[in-house]
């Protein structure tokens, strides 16, 4: 919910999940992920390579062994990247 609280994110598909999650971003997904790597999180898998419709899109997993704090962090990672290049 958090991640689709910053401008340009939504998710791929409308339907419910469990762990696994697809999100559309408003940027080239690759470029993206290598800055949030700099920050220290390996924050999904870009998906166009596999799935040419899905170009802008991230396979996301968080899993309980996650904690809130990580996971404010993650967001906060992506709020600033995007808000680098968005």
């Amino acid at each position: 919910q958090r991640l689709r609280e910053i401008p340009g994110i939504r998710l791929a598909f409308d339907r419910p999940f469990f762990k696994e999650f697809t999100l559309q971003l408003p940027a080239e997904p690759h470029a993206v992920l290598r800055r949030l790597l700099e920050r220290g999180y390996l924050a999904g898998i870009a998906l166009g390579k596999w799935y040419p419709s899905l170009r802008n899109a991230v396979s996301i997993a968080v899993t309980e062994s996650r904690s809130r704090s990580e996971i404010d962090g993650l967001v906060a990672a992506y709020r600033e990247v995007l808000g680098e290049s968005y």
